[in-house]
């Protein structure tokens, strides 16, 4: 089917508030961008409205369906909303999303049983049913990882020391105050003895990966340094998670964001997926590749292209602020600034960037920089971080972990750039 240039284009993107810089992105080069926002609550609050308001060529909407007949591409840059997905697919709508795959992301059963079918490494775990049954399965236990299913709001991945140091935390959890706290289903996983975490971050298209990814290592949920790589180049067991993964998302149809993280070691382990855009490094992506509004519009249509950009390496770093999770934040930075930080469940009043009360806390966004090394990346993010408000703080000295890491990966043959890693110093120093 022929479509429309980008500039003519019509996008409709429907998010819970994470990945409003992907409907800014797609807004620099389409026609227009209408934003569904985070999806309505019997008690309705204002910040709910505000999200995604007040931007120049993006509107806000309440729903898709108010939209669904002028735009020629929907895009869904996280998990959720598989059923308006599977509608649009329907209908026969171009759709850039996961398709209903993200249950392979959200549902730990789901994942595991599909490595097992798929012939791949599992990684070792109990299934527990119940608080009162996970704290006597951990009483003799040390070093586990606990996750559930879907209800991530109220459990992350948890990590499990001892009884010693970690009962209190147990008992005292609000899923023992829930009459469904024998309901829930907990998977105890052991250690993954890894020498190092790799992964890559690219998209699955008409059951195709592009040729060239973005290839990352991060300090979670800090910071992060990436390349432009071919995949070709990349460690074989990263590669073939991909190559046998891949088969299992393209029986959804999936035409969307997808990412890794596999545990290198003597048995290589795939460990989560990420059937959406990755946070991180989805911010840095958004100004490395140059096409990507073009490689989702194309995506939705079943087409599946390489990435464009101008400088190989990306960095990204969070930004915190003091305010509490229930108050507004105010971005009030200079112009040539705006283009480089990325913030989740923003407005915009008066020509002010806000941050909305959300779920996040003391997260404001991600400076983010690309450059032709490393050294220059850093220099350009010690610059950026000078130029922002006051009562905001950005955190460089957690890429001095991200640079110990990549001098570690290459030491197992694994690389981003064959450029020289430079010394955390250069972060530091003035």
């Amino acid at each position: 089917m022929k479509i429309k240039p980008i500039s003519e284009a019509v996008f409709c993107v429907e998010d819970h508030g994470l990945f409003f810089h992907i409907a800014q992105c797609l807004a620099e080069q389409a026609k227009k961008v209408y934003y569904c926002g985070p999806p309505e609550r019997v008690m309705r609050l204002l910040e709910d409205d505000a999200v995604g308001d007040g931007f120049e060529n993006i509107e806000r909407v309440e729903s898709i369906w108010e939209v669904d007949e002028i735009c020629d591409a929907f895009v869904f840059p996280d998990v959720g909303f598989g059923w308006d997905q599977k509608k649009l697919i329907r209908e026969g709508r171009p759709v850039w999303g996961h398709h209903g795959a993200d249950e392979l992301e959200t549902h730990k059963g789901k994942f595991l049983r599909k490595l097992e079918e798929l012939g791949m490494e599992v990684p070792p775990h109990e299934i527990v049913i119940g608080m009162d049954a996970l704290v006597d399965y951990l009483s003799d236990k040390e070093d586990k990882f606990i996750k559930v299913s879907k209800w991530r709001g109220n459990w992350d991945t948890t990590h499990y020391r001892n009884r010693e140091l970690d009962l209190l935390y147990l008992l005292g959890h609000p899923f023992n105050r829930s009459p469904l706290r024998n309901h829930i289903k907990f998977y105890v996983f052991d250690r993954i003895n890894a020498k190092v975490e790799d992964g890559i971050d690219s998209w699955r298209v008409g059951k195709q990966w592009p040729l060239t990814v973005f290839h990352a290592l991060e300090k979670k949920d800090r910071s992060l340094i990436g390349a432009m790589q071919s995949l070709s180049s990349i460690h074989e067991d990263v590669r073939h998670v991909n190559d046998l993964f891949g088969p299992a998302l393209d029986e959804y149809g999936y035409a969307g964001a997808f990412s890794t993280e596999v545990r290198l070691g003597e048995v290589s382990i795939f460990n989560d997926p990420t059937c959406r855009f990755g946070s991180p490094p989805s911010q840095v992506q958004s100004v490395l590749i140059k096409n990507l509004p073009e490689v989702i519009y194309h995506g939705a249509h079943g087409e599946c292209l390489e990435p464009e950009y101008d400088d190989p390496i990306g960095a990204q770093v969070l930004i915190t602020t003091d305010r509490d999770k229930d108050e507004w934040a105010t971005l009030d930075f200079r112009d040539e600034l705006k283009p480089f930080v990325k913030s989740a469940f923003v407005c915009e009043v008066d020509g002010v960037v806000r941050v909305c009360p959300n779920p996040l806390e003391n997260w404001a966004g991600w400076l983010v920089a690309t450059g032709k090394t490393i050294p220059e990346v850093v220099e350009t993010l010690k610059e950026r971080k000078e130029m922002l408000p006051d009562g905001f703080e950005c955190d460089l000295s957690s890429l001095c972990d991200v640079l110990r890491s990549l001098e570690d990966a290459k030491e197992e043959g694994i690389e981003i750039t064959t450029q020289r890693i430079p010394s955390p110093a250069t972060v530091v120093s003035d």
